[in-house]
C-alpha cells in the first residue's frame, strides 16, 4: 500500500513538471488575428418582399414569402384581424378542384383446385 502512494506521489510530481513546461512555452505559431465583427444594430436581414392580392379584401399586399397559390394570402390588416379571432369569413374558394377518383377494388374470388380422380381397384 505505501508502495502505491509512492507510485501515485511521482507520477503526480511528473505530471506537474509536464504541465510546467507546457505552460511555459509559447506556441510555435501563433494564430492570426481576427477582426471582431461589429454587430449591426439592424438585426433584420433586408427580406425580398412577394406582391400578393388579399384573398379577404382583394386589395394588392406585399408578403415576406413567396405565395404558392394553394393557400390564402391576407394582407397585414385582414392578418391582424384573423389573428385576434374578430376575422370575418373568407370568401370561398371557387377554383376548380382536381377530382381525385379512388381505384375500384372488387374482391378476387378464389378457385378451388381441382380434385384428383381417384383411380378404381379392381
Amino acid at each position: 500500500m505505501g508502495d502505491m502512494i509512492g507510485r501515485l506521489q511521482q507520477q503526480l510530481a511528473s505530471m506537474e513538471r509536464k504541465i510546467d513546461i507546457l505552460i511555459g512555452q509559447s506556441p510555435a505559431r501563433q494564430s492570426p488575428v481576427r477582426p471582431v465583427e461589429v454587430k449591426q444594430e439592424n438585426r433584420f436581414r433586408e427580406r425580398v418582399l412577394h406582391k400578393a392580392i388579399c384573398a379577404d379584401c382583394n386589395k394588392e399586399c406585399e408578403v415576406p414569402f413567396k405565395p404558392s397559390g394553394d393557400r390564402p394570402v391576407y394582407c397585414k390588416e385582414c392578418f391582424s384581424k384573423r389573428k385576434t379571432g374578430t376575422a370575418f369569413k373568407a370568401k370561398p374558394d371557387n377554383r376548380p378542384k382536381e377530382e381525385i377518383i379512388a381505384p375500384v377494388i372488387q374482391p378476387v374470388k378464389k378457385k378451388k383446385p381441382a380434385a384428383k380422380k381417384r383411380k378404381k381397384r379392381a
